[in-house]
């Protein structure tokens, strides 16, 4: 059935897997907030994460991206003062 079929391996980069995922503990850790607030801001979609089973993982990137949104608001809060 599979005689003659081309395969070819795709990379996680083409995939669109991250190459680093954090769970909610580890994420929540270098957040400085605890569990319930990290899952909190996942349901809120204020903090993207993917499910692996009934579990979640949050990319590098998304941390990133969801402390840089942090420090801008908190730059824009002080501002306005």
């Amino acid at each position: 059935m599979w005689a003659g079929m081309r395969t070819r391996n795709l990379s996680a980069d083409a995939l669109g897997v991250p190459s680093t995922a954090w769970t909610v503990a580890e994420s929540a850790a270098s957040l400085g907030i605890d569990y319930d607030a990290c899952l909190d801001l996942i349901h809120a979609g204020k903090l993207h994460a993917f499910k692996v089973g009934n579990q979640y993982r949050v990319p590098d990137e998304a941390l990133k991206q969801y402390v840089e949104a942090a420090r801008e608001a908190m730059a824009g809060e002080l501002g306005a003062s």
